[in-house]
């Protein structure tokens, strides 16, 4: 009874212990049960939130999408508005304009009309005009020596006469006396018809002075011309008169003892004598001979001397040089600049031992050169250069 006692009583506190933790686990295990149930909860609570800002953000964009739409579509609007606004302004505009023009347009056909008349009777007067000028050269040519005269009293010579325009303010004069041969190159005031008229005036007063009055002597021409010059101008010589004249350069030669008697206003006179042409020079230019003019022009100025009379003793083939300022003053070559009178200078001393006629020749070239100057810098094409003439071009040379 007591081994069943003892053994029961074991029995009862091992049941109660397997109870007891079989009570635990099922406690454990109902917790951990509600657990998950809870968590599941949460979980789907979670989705539940998610869900809902998922839809509120939706919502939320296509609000903000549809207020950014409806603002575009009210801005474009207004800019539509506005442009229509600005196209009606702007056609009103170009309506008023198309009427400003078409009135304009009918104003320009009635002036082109009055420029074509005019045109036709300017086109008209400016033929007539350069008739007048081109039978007012065919008188300055008359009155210039002609090619036979000139050839009977100056022998072996050349010249070089380019006007500017048609008619020339340069003139050159040659005559013979019993004794002399008087040859002059003069540069009037001025080109074209003004220096023409004054070169006409020139010619007239030196047939006066040298062929009626037969005054050889070179500055006594000059004198007499100034004065014919002052008064048929009427000069006196105030500030504000009238200062037109001319430069001149003019030589009388004895024909039998060649004996020269030179005068220069303005204008110098170069000699190349016929023992120097042979000779060796460092500088080509030492072989000339120059004879400087009198600072003073045929005409009224503040110096009015008595010109220079120049006595020279000539020899047999010297060459005589005279000329104005146009070559010498030309512009040209690769930097369009003068011709200069020392590179005339040596051009003419370097070409005088061929014969007159080909050195004036050389100097035509030479000047053409200069005027049209061609440039080879380029790699397959030359450039031609081409300055205008500035100014009236005349240059005399004869051989004694």
């Amino acid at each position: 009874r007591l081994y069943v006692k003892e053994k029961d009583s074991i029995f009862n506190e091992e049941t109660s212990k397997q109870m007891a933790e079989m009570q635990t686990l099922v406690e454990t295990e109902k917790k951990q049960k509600q657990i998950e149930i809870q968590t599941l909860k949460l979980n789907q609570q979670e989705l539940e939130i998610n869900k809902k800002k998922i839809v509120i953000y939706t919502v939320s964009a296509g609000l903000t999408l549809m207020f950014v739409l409806v603002f575009l579509i009210f801005r474009s609007y207004r800019q539509k508005k506005k442009v229509n606004a600005i196209i009606l302004e702007k056609n009103i505009i170009l309506e008023q304009a198309n009427e400003e023009i078409t009135a304009q347009r009918d104003e320009i056909e009635s002036q082109r009309d009055e420029i074509i008349r005019h045109s036709d009777i300017v086109i008209y007067q400016k033929e007539k005009i350069e008739d007048s000028i081109r039978y007012a050269k065919r008188i300055q040519t008359a009155v210039l020596p002609a090619d036979i005269y000139a050839d009977s009293i100056l022998g072996e010579y050349f010249i070089i006469f380019r006007p500017k325009d048609v008619v020339s303010g340069d003139f050159y004069w040659a005559t013979q006396t019993e004794e002399w041969t008087v040859l002059t190159v003069a540069d009037c005031t001025g080109h074209g018809v003004p220096g023409a008229f004054m070169s006409m005036l020139g010619v007239s007063f030196l047939n006066e002075i040298v062929r009626k009055k037969d005054v050889t002597n070179a500055s006594d021409v000059l004198n007499h011309l100034r004065t014919y010059v002052i008064e048929a101008l009427k000069q006196t010589g105030e500030e504000d008169d009238q200062k037109d004249g001319m430069d001149m350069s003019i030589i009388a030669i004895h024909k039998d003892t060649k004996k020269a008697v030179w005068a220069g206003a303005n204008n110098p006179l170069w000699i190349i004598r016929n023992t120097a042409i042979n000779k060796e020079y460092d500088d080509s230019t030492d072989m000339i001979e120059e004879i400087k003019s009198d600072k003073m022009p045929v005409a009224v100025h503040i110096i009015m001397d008595e010109f220079t009379n120049h006595e020279i003793q000539l020899e047999t083939d010297d060459r005589l040089y005279l000329f104005t300022d146009g070559y010498s003053d030309q512009f040209g070559g690769p930097k369009g600049r003068k011709f200069m009178s020392k590179k005339l200078k040596r051009l003419i001393a370097e070409t005088s031992a061929i014969s007159m006629k080909e050195q004036g020749e050389q100097l035509e070239k030479e000047l053409d050169k200069w005027i049209n100057y061609e440039d080879w810098t380029a790699e397959s094409t030359k450039a031609i250069k081409k300055h205008e003439q500035i100014d009236d071009i005349t240059v005399v040379g004869i051989k004694v």
